[in-house]
C-alpha cells in the first residue's frame, strides 16, 4: 500500500521535550482515529514510550478515553 492510499498528507508535530517529531496521520486508512486526535489538539500530557508493545506513544486523555468507552474499546465498570 502507498502512502497516498494510506495519507492525504496530513501531518502533525509532536514536542517531547527539545525533540520535536512530525507524525504522519493515515486518515485514509484510520479516519475516525485521525479524527479524534485531530479533535483533542493542541494536546499537553505525559506520555509513555510503548517499547513492550512496539513503536508508539501512549497518552492519555479523558475525551479520548470517553470516545473509547463509548465504542466499547475501553473496559468499564460492567467489564467482564
Amino acid at each position: 500500500m502507498s502512502s497516498s492510499e494510506r495519507s492525504s498528507g496530513k501531518k502533525i508535530e509532536i514536542q517531547i521535550g527539545e525533540t520535536t517529531f512530525v507524525a504522519d496521520l493515515l486518515d485514509k486508512k484510520a479516519p475516525k482515529t485521525c479524527e479524534a486526535i485531530l479533535s483533542i489538539l493542541p494536546h499537553e500530557s505525559v506520555t509513555w514510550h510503548q517499547f513492550w508493545s512496539g513503536s508508539g506513544l501512549q497518552v492519555h486523555d479523558e475525551a479520548l478515553r470517553r470516545m473509547a468507552e463509548e465504542h466499547g474499546l475501553w473496559p468499564t465498570d460492567n467489564f467482564p
